[in-house]
């Protein structure tokens, strides 16, 4: 016996028992699937945000546990080291995450929405304002292209002792991590109107100051994207609704899978599902399925 390929079905999965409720043409399920995707890039992309969040914290979790490393390490050159490795790893972690948030949005715009310039413009406008009005942002745009060509950018690691009197036995010791400005102008030249920031301000850094501003700017970014976004987002959540409105007018719970015939009777059911939590911001209500 020859089978088909597959099937492509609108399902029902009221009280966890899938029922066939109809089979969708190709180009019915080409329009769902097409719709899916681009709500699940969408999800991906926004999610791509919180990675900087995650990186951000990650860091101020490394200066926090600065006492731990003092305290257990043999000596003062032994913590110097320990320190500066661990925080340029860290830091670097979250000056990556922080452009790739930025480049993959461009780059997805400019896939996604080459016949609608709103999009893209709405991002373009977010990005200069947030560069024009704050030097934390501009100021990290720039120090991962630093980080790429001249290295590790924390370059300044002091490390106080502490002790409750004069003459008595060590009882803290403490350390404050800095970007040294001159170093930065001496080793890049490429800072562009940033270059006039640097020059006007202190010698050192410090680089917690510079985080919130940056994860402000980029929330900014993002709102100003997803919203320019909506309606033609919506467009997809309303045809994915459509399709889905027969099975929930009975009751039912909507699903689309694709159905393979295999050998001895049996079917395998990759189920396509749409992202429950992007359509709910499009206000469509949709209930994840786990089979």
């Amino acid at each position: 016996m020859v089978f088909p390929e597959f099937y492509m079905d609108l399902f029902d999965f009221k009280d966890k028992n899938l029922r066939q409720v109809r089979t969708l043409s190709q180009q019915e399920f080409d329009g769902f699937r097409s719709a899916v995707l681009r709500l699940r890039r969408f999800r991906r992309w926004d999610r791509t945000l919180l990675a900087v969040k995650d990186n951000q914290l990650e860091y101020e979790d490394a200066i926090a546990g600065i006492p731990s490393v003092l305290a257990t390490s043999p000596n003062l050159s032994t913590a110097h080291e320990t320190l500066d490795d661990l925080a340029n790893r860290r830091f670097l972690n979250y000056l990556a995450s922080f452009r790739f948030f930025l480049d993959h949005t461009e780059t997805r715009l400019a896939r996604s929405y080459r016949k609608d310039p709103s999009v893209r413009g709405a991002f373009a406008a977010a990005t200069t304002t947030a560069f024009d009005r704050t030097f934390a942002y501009r100021f990290l745009y720039k120090l991962r292209n630093y980080a790429q060509h001249c290295g590790v950018p924390i370059g300044h690691v002091k490390i106080d002792t502490v002790a409750a009197e004069p003459h008595a036995a060590v009882v803290q010791r403490m350390a404050v991590l800095s970007l040294d400005v001159p170093e930065l102008l001496e080793q890049f030249d490429k800072w562009g109107p940033v270059e006039k920031d640097l020059r006007a301000g202190t010698q050192l850094l410090d680089i917690a100051l510079l985080l919130e501003p940056v994860w402000s700017e980029l929330t900014f970014i993002r709102n100003a994207v997803a919203q320019a976004e909506r309606p033609l987002l919506q467009e997809d959540a309303q045809a994915i609704e459509a399709m889905f409105a027969p099975v929930v007018a009975t009751g039912g719970v909507p699903t689309v899978g694709l159905l393979r015939p295999r050998q001895g009777g049996r079917l395998d059911v990759d189920l396509v599902q749409p992202p429950a939590d992007v359509l709910a911001w499009l206000g469509v209500s949709y209930t994840a399925i786990v089979i």
